[in-house]
């Protein structure tokens, strides 16, 4: 339309090509985006033979679901410091319950269920185990 209409200026702000898109961060593009929608939707009419209103409408569409999958990174960070600051109120929501399973097992002494629940409370941590040698290895060696 730009160039059939000798509109220089206009031509040059509706000028986009795939590869400078690509390039462009991710809420940089969604500008762009924005900006190119607004100027075709500002030529109404005009660009009819070019681009129809229901492919303006799905080209809107598109650039409101991609503004939904950018990442906020300012959003996710004051997340994940809320995430972070209510950790310790959950580890010592964690030690009261264990502590009153703990005390309220005493009651099932000496039953498979108490016993079963002792070998499911011990804990050990992964990076703290060591490999048994076996006597199989003690054998082989020698």
């Amino acid at each position: 339309y730009a160039l059939e209409n000798i509109n220089m200026e206009t031509h040059i702000q509706l000028r986009v090509s795939r590869g400078s898109l690509l390039q462009l961060a991710d809420e940089d593009l969604s500008v762009r985006l924005w900006d190119i929608y607004n100027r075709m939707v500002g030529f109404g009419e005009v660009l009819a033979p070019y681009v129809t209103p229901e492919e303006l409408e799905q080209f809107k569409t598109l650039i409101e679901k991609y503004d939904k999958l950018i990442p906020r990174p300012r959003g996710l960070a004051i997340e994940r410091k809320i995430h972070n600051d209510t950790l310790p109120t959950l580890k010592k929501e964690i030690r009261k319950v264990r502590y009153k399973m703990d005390s309220l097992i005493s009651f099932f002494n000496g039953t498979e269920f108490a016993q079963a629940y002792r070998n499911a409370r011990r804990m050990v941590r992964s990076s703290s185990r060591k490999p048994k040698k076996t006597d199989e290895k003690k054998n082989q060696n020698t």
